[in-house]
This record gives C-alpha cells, sequence and structure tokens, in this order.
C-alpha cells in the first residue's frame, strides 16, 4: 500500500477513541469546538499545506448562505461546491499541487455535500415557515433555533471529525441536535458499537488475501486480455477483484460507524423510524424539544431506548442477496443514497429524467474520469435491461412452485452481479482505451444483452396493460 493508504487508515481508526472521548464532553460550545478543532486537525494531517481547498468552500459556502437571497442561495451553493470539485480534480494541470486523489479527495467529496445540503435545508425550512405549514407530527428540516448560523457552527460542522474522511453524511440539524443533548454520557454505546465490529476482522482478512492475489490493475493487461481460459477466466477473475474492492468498504464504513456510535453521535428514540441521513422522520415522547430523555425511574437510558440509523451506512446482507442490479443501492452507502435521493431526485424539476439525473450526478461527483460515466450510465442502462429481462420471463415466473421461484431468484442474483462485474473495468480502470479493451475481451456481452432485453421488454406486453386490453375487448 502507498503512504496515503496507510495515513487514511490511521485517519479512520482514530475516530474511534476520539468519539469515546466527545460522548465525555459536556456543554455546547465545548462539544462544538472539539468536534470543529479536532477535524480540522485530521484534515490538516491530509492536506497539509493544501488545506487552503477546503477552507476556500467553507467560507465560500457560508458567505453564500448568509448574504445571499433564500430563495436561490441552494442554486449558487450547489454551482459554487460542484464547480469548485472540477477545479479541484484539474489543480494539477494548472500548476497546483495534486489533490485529486487520497485522503484529501474524500474529504472534499464529503465536505461538498454537507455544504450544498445545508443551503437546501436552510431554504426549504425559511419557505415553509414564511408559507405558514408546520407538521407536528415530522421534525422540521432545519432546527427552528438554529436559523442564523454562526460561523463558528458552520464551521464545526464542516469539519466535524466524525465522518470526515468516509461518512456517513448527516445533516446539519443531526449536528445541532447531538451539540445539545445533555445526557450523552449515559447512552449505552459500548454494545451497539461492538456489534459493528463484529465481522471487520473478517472483512479485513478477506480482502488482504484477495487484493494480493486478484489486483485490480491486472485486468488491463495483456496477459489478462489475451489468457488461455479466454472469456470464461476473464469473467471468473472479476469476481474475487470486485469483492475485495467492495469489502474494503465496509471496513472504512463499519470502522466510521463505530465512532459515531461511541460518540453518541445520531442516537435517536427508536420510535422516531429515523432513516440514514435524513434523522427523524416522526416525533417521539421520548424526544422532547430535540432533547434525549432518560428514564424519569432509573435517570438512565435503556439498552434498546436508542438506535444509530441515522448514521448507519450499509446492510451488508441485503447487498449480498440481490436479485436486481438497483436493489443494492438503498443498502450501499446509504446517507449518501439519501443525500442523491432528497437533494437531486427529489428536486430535479422533470420527472420522467430524475434517476437519469441521479446517475450523472454521482458520477461528476466521484470524478471527472470517463470511466465513471461509463460506469454510472451502463449500470442505468442494465438496470432497464434487466426491467427488460424479468418483463419478458413475467411468464414462467408466475409458475406457483418454491422451486420455481428459488430457481429466478438465483438467475436474478446472478444477472445483477454480472452487472456490476462488467461494470467494475470502466469505474476501477477510468480510462476509456483500457475499458474498452476489456469490454472488447468480452465481446462486449453486456452491452448485447442490455440492449436486447430493453427492445424485448418494450414490445412485450405487460401483464397490467394486457389484462386492460382483455377487458375492453370484452
Amino acid at each position: 500500500m502507498a503512504w496515503d493508504d496507510y495515513v487514511y487508515i490511521a485517519l479512520i481508526l482514530a475516530n474511534i477513541p476520539l468519539g469515546f472521548i466527545a460522548k465525555h464532553i459536556n456543554g455546547y460550545t465545548n462539544r462544538l469546538l472539539y468536534c470543529g478543532l479536532v477535524g480540522f486537525a485530521l484534515a490538516l494531517v491530509a492536506f497539509q499545506t493544501r488545506i487552503w481547498h477546503s477552507l476556500f468552500t467553507v467560507v465560500g459556502s457560508y458567505f453564500i448562505i448568509k448574504f445571499c437571497s433564500v430563495r436561490y442561495c441552494h442554486v449558487v451553493s450547489l454551482v459554487f461546491n460542484f464547480g469548485y470539485l472540477a477545479f479541484f480534480r484539474m489543480a494539477s494541470y494548472l500548476g497546483f499541487d495534486e489533490v485529486s486523489t487520497g485522503t484529501p479527495n474524500a474529504v472534499q467529496l464529503i465536505l461538498s455535500l454537507k455544504l450544498i445540503s445545508i443551503a437546501f435545508d436552510l431554504r426549504d425550512a425559511v419557505l415553509r415557515e414564511a408559507d405558514g405549514k408546520k407538521d407536528d407530527d415530522k421534525p422540521p428540516s432545519f432546527p427552528a433555533d438554529a436559523m442564523n448560523v454562526g460561523p463558528l457552527e458552520f464551521f464545526g460542522y464542516s469539519y466535524c471529525f466524525l465522518g470526515l474522511f468516509t461518512g456517513p453524511f448527516f445533516r446539519y440539524k443531526t449536528f445541532h441536535h447531538y451539540l445539545n443533548q445533555p445526557n450523552l454520557s449515559k447512552l449505552p454505546t459500548a454494545k451497539k458499537a461492538l456489534q459493528e465490529l463484529t465481522y471487520v476482522p473478517f472483512y479485513v482478512f478477506v480482502f488482504i488475501v484477495l487484493q494480493k492475489y486478484f489486483p485490480v490493475e491486472y485486468i488491463a493487461t495483456d496477459e489478462y486480455l489475451n489468457h488461455p481460459g479466454g472469456v470464461l477466466y476473464r469473467v471468473l477473475y472479476s469476481y474475487p477483484c470486485v469483492m475485495w474492492f467492495r469489502w474494503r468498504f465496509y471496513i472504512a464504513w463499519q470502522l466510521a460507524v463505530c465512532g459515531f456510535t461511541l460518540a453518541g453521535f445520531g442516537a435517536f428514540p427508536k420510535d422516531c423510524d429515523c432513516r440514514s441521513g435524513l434523522g427523524p422522520s416522526k416525533m417521539s415522547q421520548k424526544y422532547k424539544n430535540n432533547v434525549l430523555t432518560v428514564d424519569s425511574q432509573t435517570g438512565e437510558f435503556g439498552e434498546d431506548d436508542v438506535d444509530f440509523t441515522t448514521v448507519k451506512q450499509l446492510r451488508v446482507w441485503q447487498i449480498e442477496t440481490i436479485t436486481r442490479i438497483g436493489g443494492a443501492l438503498p443498502h450501499w452507502n446509504m446517507s449518501v443514497q439519501f443525500w442523491m435521493y432528497h437533494y437531486v431526485s427529489q428536486k430535479f424539476p422533470i420527472r420522467q429524467f430524475r434517476r437519469f439525473a441521479v446517475f450523472v450526478t454521482g458520477a461528476y461527483w466521484h470524478g471527472l474520469h470517463m470511466g465513471y460515466y461509463l460506469a454510472f450510465l451502463m449500470f442505468f442502462f442494465v438496470m432497464l435491461g434487466q426491467e427488460g429481462f424479468v418483463k419478458v420471463t413475467g411468464p414462467l415466473r408466475r409458475i406457483p412452485s418454491k422451486w420455481i421461484e428459488y430457481f429466478w431468484n438465483v438467475v436474478d442474483w446472478s444477472i445483477s452481479w454480472q452487472g456490476y462485474l462488467y461494470n467494475q473495468a470502466s469505474f476501477r480502470l477510468l480510462k476509456v482505451d483500457d475499458t474498452l479493451r476489456v469490454w472488447a475481451s468480452l465481446y462486449y456481452y453486456g452491452h448485447v444483452l442490455t440492449i436486447l432485453f430493453i427492445f424485448l421488454g418494450l414490445i412485450f406486453p405487460s401483464p397490467r396493460s394486457k389484462n386492460k386490453d382483455d377487458k375492453k375487448s370484452e
């Protein structure tokens, strides 16, 4: 591994003891300063003299929400932060130090989501208040007592050490909630944190072994492309290659969530029905005045009184057992999926293109390399192709038999992972010529099957439309 990889691992691991300390710091200002200054110090380790990149976006975004009209500040913040990502990635071509890879890039990615979200949430809250709209059953998108975000709060939210390098993304209202909790030290977090680490040693072992024997760089070599094993070898080699890349994120995110849990960050009553990234979706009697309340008799929290779904990042079992290629998305990088849904899909003006807009935004957020766009757009069309396949095979799926159901689950699982395997060449290699060489060695089977089933799905009548036609003929 490169030196930057060791720094990245150290910064992630540091979140665990730092989170434990944060839980025992009392007082709004003390906790705010601790989260912000510790995070800035860690960012300084990652960026070193290049820290000005993140500072520029933080200061610029603060001035945007302070001096732009509330009706347009969200658009200005979006253009400013996503526009700066383009400059950030091209900095080395413009004579600046390289920052678009490794740990600095990870920080800038998370930072851009947070800075854009605070402008959107503030705008929504102000306009909702001006319109007199209020739903007592749902928590507000922005804390009523925090409309006037001060520079210290903005700095603390931006550089909060929790999730700074890996996510999960969290909204300003979640951060504000955390600062105002008087009973954090009483939260039973040790057991829940250990639960997050249960499978991490296994993930680490698999990751180390597979990365060593199945390096991704190999798929761009002539030896791989001309291997006597042919297409079958090239397809089978992709399985472990994609697996260790995926499990690397399992390790980072589980460690990050462990830090959040030990800090008590993202803890809400279970009956608040929390969602990753969003936080509480409804109010609770145990969450009065935005404060977690302890048991009136014991003065303590029950073991199962709170959960940390707000900062949950993944559901491993659901990812590994998907039967639709798009089925993994709600369980993978969950807080960022929320961001894409809430701030892109729900805000995009043309409903028919919302899903497409999410994929394009996701590709741009990852980077400027054409490989990202090939991967995300291909993923979008593979989803449509699988929908067409399910539609075409619909009559066979409706045969009333458990064995038939198991058979199609296995088929769908295989197709879903073939879609991921086929896409991994562009997502990992990033260069168009290398990607096309790999796809050509596979005879573009992913493209051929995708186009075929999209076409068949368009001409094959769906059961619903067929039933309508039958009723009309009667």
